[in-house]
């Protein structure tokens, strides 16, 4: 599980969702089509891509 924080909320995310998302950024979508994708709202999808990018700028998984 992880911790993101969608309009001022924390939200847990599960390790599939996160996985999911993480493939959807690997293989270069924009976090729009990534919402489709995964059934959730833009802001969240936002959120969690935010997230995914500064764990692998910090070269962890998130």
């Amino acid at each position: 599980m992880t911790q993101i924080t969608v309009n001022g909320k924390v939200v847990w995310v599960s390790a599939s969702c996160v996985i999911k998302t993480q493939r959807f950024v690997e293989a270069g979508k924009k976090p729009g089509e990534i919402a489709a994708l995964i059934g959730r709202p833009k802001p969240y999808a936002q959120a969690l891509v935010k997230t995914i990018m500064e764990h692998a700028q910090m070269g962890r998984a998130a």
